[in-house]
């Protein structure tokens, strides 16, 4: 994929329509954006340099300064998935946790419920899935981002402790950023075709049970009405996290911003 410079441009990539940027708000919007203008009748990618309004969950910002990290959105039209987010952003985290980990040669990067990839109890990307109605289709919108190399000065003070790159893990080693798109953008197309049925996603939801840092921790909970502590008991078959209350009552988060705790319950 030859990436330039200046503007976008429109190839064939693996099956992909790829939509390139120097530089973008975010490539999340920039896809409703080009749905809004009938621009994406079949599967696309898009991809930046550097974002200039990167957003994660609940509305948090998404550092996007480094033109060395990945930015990306992933396009899929006609499928209705308003009702399986959560399932979508979990067997892309698996999708895109199995490739760093083969690129590390390690079990390292592991998942924070929802949609955080970590590794030593620091963030090193995030995903953001959406859908869109628009003239009666249905799109599934995938962002990604990882973090492949870091610039403190970039970094706002919150995240000079909290946030991780590739680079950090395994310093010395050169990760090619198109290599690892290319393969992610396979990975998570490969998940969500074989995965989000009912059977095939209780088998999957066992493996990334394994992989989630979140379970059977104490954790602080923010959305957007409210904030509390609880502890992170168990995901259930659909994704969802279930949380129990010092009085013992339970509730299932569909979604929402988790903090993990120091301690164990």
């Amino acid at each position: 994929m030859d990436l330039k410079k200046k503007g976008h441009f429109v190839i064939k990539f693996d099956k992909l329509d790829v939509r390139f940027y120097d530089s973008i708000g975010s490539t999340n919007e920039e896809a409703k954006t080009l749905i809004r203008l009938g621009k994406i009748s079949a599967r696309t990618l898009i991809y930046a340099n550097t974002q200039t309004d990167g957003r994660g969950r609940i509305g948090h910002k998404w550092n996007s300064k480094s033109r060395e990290n990945i930015y990306m959105t992933l396009v899929i039209p006609n499928v209705d998935f308003s009702e399986k987010l959560s399932r979508i952003t979990i067997l892309t985290g698996m999708a895109a946790s199995d490739v760093l980990n083969f690129k590390l040669q390690c079990d390292l990067v592991q998942l924070k419920w929802v949609n955080d990839l970590f590794v030593y109890n620091k963030k090193l990307g995030g995903i953001l899935t959406e859908t869109l109605h628009f003239n009666q289709t249905y799109y599934l919108i995938i962002g990604i981002g990882i973090n492949i190399r870091l610039f403190v000065e970039d970094l706002e003070e919150e995240l000079k402790e909290s946030a991780i790159s590739l680079e950090q893990i395994k310093p010395m080693f050169w990760f090619d950023k198109e290599e690892l798109i290319r393969e992610i953008c396979s990975k998570v197309l490969e998940e969500v075709s074989a995965y989000t049925e009912d059977q095939n996603f209780k088998r999957k939801i066992k493996d990334y049970k394994k992989r989630c840092i979140t379970i059977g921790k104490n954790v602080h909970v923010s959305d957007y009405h409210d904030q509390y502590e609880c502890f992170a008991e168990d995901i259930n078959e659909e994704g969802n996290l279930i949380v129990r209350f010092s009085d013992g009552k339970r509730k299932v988060l569909t979604s929402g911003d988790v903090s993990v705790g120091l301690m164990d319950g």
